[in-house]
């Protein structure tokens, strides 16, 4: 497998020379599972990795790494729901035991083998008004078939839409490369008069909505427990002062 921790490999439409580096491996090596590792304790800001990845649609299993420290908050992860609703395997580690290293082997061969009741394909759902331009954008790309057997229509659709500069540039040997970005400058014209926004930033705001939405579903607070006696020592020795 693959394995890119949560980090910055995808924030919007600026992307750092690593973060397209990282983003043509998937595309273009196609491996056949990634393990994408975020903080459990910081889902929120963490998930956001996990729409991108969802939107290029290739296959994913999510690790909840530190669970341990996501428990001593209080926080509790109904695992098999967000599974469902992303439409991957979602398990939960802590690295430093080892603790849930083998149901996750486990859940890489199971998605690998293709035996995994957890992976579907989903889309996230942009609204109307963009899923509209979306389809537009789409079905000029369709008349293309060198590009339809190499990327997710859907996925070019969505970056051209925010005007990602190097996706343009991969699209520029196709014969239709004019229709294609005349096509999508043009629905993003229509979707930010529409909304009154950057397109690139609306898009970003949607998929924010569809992470708060999915934690809102599957995550449930309660309440913190006692820190442990490694956390204490650690909030002497590591403070700022």
């Amino acid at each position: 497998p693959t394995l890119f921790p949560y980090t910055t490999l995808f924030r919007s439409s600026a992307y750092s020379m690593e973060e397209i580096v990282a983003r043509n491996y998937i595309i273009h090596d196609q491996p056949d599972v990634i393990v994408n590792i975020v903080d459990a304790g910081n889902l929120e800001r963490n998930l956001y990795l996990t729409t991108q990845l969802i939107n290029i649609g290739v296959k994913v299993v999510l690790v909840l790494n530190m669970y341990d420290e996501a428990r001593n908050k209080g926080l509790n992860v109904d695992m098999d729901r967000m599974g469902t609703l992303l439409g991957m395997p979602v398990v939960s580690t802590v690295g430093v035991r080892n603790e849930g290293i083998a149901a996750l082997l486990g859940a890489v061969v199971t998605v690998a083998e293709e035996k995994s009741d957890k992976v579907r394909h989903i889309h996230i759902d942009y609204g109307p008004d963009i899923e509209n331009e979306v389809r537009r954008v789409q079905e000029t790309i369709w008349r293309e078939v060198g590009i339809r057997r190499r990327y997710s229509t859907r996925w070019l659709a969505l970056r051209l839409l925010e005007n990602d500069a190097d996706v343009r540039v991969k699209l520029i040997e196709f014969p239709n490369f004019a229709d294609i970005t005349a096509r999508a400058d043009r629905s993003r014209e229509i979707i930010e008069k529409k909304l009154g926004d950057d397109a690139a930033f609306l898009l970003a705001e949607r998929r924010q909505g569809f992470v708060t939405g999915l934690l809102m579903e599957t995550v449930t607070r309660g309440e913190p427990l006692a820190p442990d006696f490694s956390e204490r020592i650690d909030r002497v020795l590591m403070n700022r002062y």
